[in-house]
């Protein structure tokens, strides 16, 4: 083991940043943490502002965005790495159980209740591009 990142609550999801320079992890704690994997002793930035328990954590936007969803609310926060605020949300009806980024960074794919939706990463709508259920 090279490393260890202790939480005070169970860590639920972490994703590494393009480079894999920067660490992103989430959980029960309702923080996302991000860990300088050139200073790993250093303490983590947060942002404290997630409105439930952390399930899925990715990088968008050449590291520039991070994508949260919560185990308890529906939908899918954007965040702007530098402001810390959420910029976005993909409103779908239940809470996302499952989340993934496309290798270009272009398309997001969401799964909700017996739905699965695919966004444009890239356009300001919240609309979807296509919903499978």
């Amino acid at each position: 083991m090279k490393h260890s990142f202790e939480h005070k609550h169970i860590v639920r999801s972490c994703a590494f940043s393009k480079e894999t320079r920067l660490l992103l992890t989430g959980g029960m704690e309702k923080l996302l943490r991000i860990y300088d994997m050139n200073q790993p002793d250093a303490p983590p930035r947060e942002v404290d502002k997630s409105p439930g328990s952390v399930r899925i954590v990715a990088w968008l936007h050449s590291d520039r965005t991070i994508l949260s969803s919560c185990s308890d609310i529906g939908g899918v926060r954007l965040w702007d790495l530098r402001s810390g605020q959420i910029v976005r949300t993909l409103e779908t009806k239940s809470s996302v159980t499952s989340a993934e980024v496309n290798r270009d960074g272009c398309y997001i794919t969401t799964c909700d209740g017996t739905g699965v939706k695919f966004w444009d990463a890239n356009q300001s709508s919240r609309n979807s591009l296509v919903v499978v259920t």
